[in-house]
């Protein structure tokens, strides 16, 4: 009787909603994550009055990353038991999971791309989140490249923390430091570990041994990959001027 009493209660916290996931992801969720976005910022705004926007928007972007970054690896490394780079996984439909990763991201971007016309109007931030919240919605209005869309995601994300720390680290006069050379030195290889080598195994997979795709994600996935290797060399430029070229002072420690 005692079992029988609580069998309808979740076995663990993924069985709980939202967690379970979206089955049939609609415009009212989208909207609902924007909303959540939007409060959230609101109330980072109210705990933090004597702080400019640029500081809170990092932060909120954080948490953001955080979100992605543990749903998205439970999509590759949890729900599904095969290698991340068995090609079988690629260009299957979305699962619940999937669509929830999708449809939270896409309500940040689309909080984040109206931020960003409103406090910094710069057009490779505008460009990165339309093209972001373009591929997450393709995904979600196609039903499928669930896997490789999330893989993308957090990809993306994993990197977004040094950015943010960088951007801290230079409001706070501590950029040039030892703890800001390891900083963009973490920054630069996981860039490059992540979009180049992740990366060049999706790309090989698509237009070297010819899985099927929809012809939009194969395109939007190329262009990506070819974007992330012109990045990845003015990164490693970009490090070799700012660190070889310059002395690096070290933090004291008291």
């Amino acid at each position: 009787m005692g079992k029988a009493q609580f069998s309808c209660w979740p076995s663990s916290i993924w069985d709980c909603q939202p967690l379970a996931g979206l089955h049939d992801p609609t415009l009212v969720d989208l909207l609902i994550w924007s909303a959540f976005w939007t409060a959230l910022y609101a109330c980072l705004t109210i705990a933090m009055p004597k702080e400019k926007p640029d500081w809170v928007i990092r932060i909120h972007s954080t948490l953001h990353a955080t979100i992605a970054l543990t749903l998205s690896f439970r999509c590759i490394f949890v729900e599904d038991e095969r290698h991340p780079l068995d090609p079988s996984r690629l260009h299957e439909p979305n699962t619940a999971l999937q669509n929830l990763t999708l449809v939270m991201s896409s309500g940040y971007f689309l909080f984040d791309f109206i931020w960003c016309m409103v406090y910094e109007r710069e057009a490779t931030m505008l460009a990165h989140h339309v093209s972001s919240a373009i591929a997450l919605v393709a995904s979600l209005l196609l039903g499928e490249s669930g896997y490789e869309t999330t893989a993308v995601l957090a990809g993306s994300e994993l990197t977004n923390p040094f950015l943010a720390t960088r951007w801290y680290l230079k409001s706070l006069g501590y950029y040039k430091t030892r703890f800001g050379f390891i900083n963009d030195t973490f920054f630069a290889v996981t860039f490059t570990f992540l979009r180049i080598g992740w990366g060049s195994g999706m790309f090989y997979n698509y237009f070297i041994r010819g899985v099927e795709g929809h012809p939009l994600i194969k395109v939007g996935g190329g262009l990506l990959y070819l974007i992330s290797v012109y990045w990845c060399f003015m990164i490693w430029k970009v490090y070799r001027y700012k660190w070889f070229n310059s002395s690096v002072k070290t933090i004291k420690i008291n």
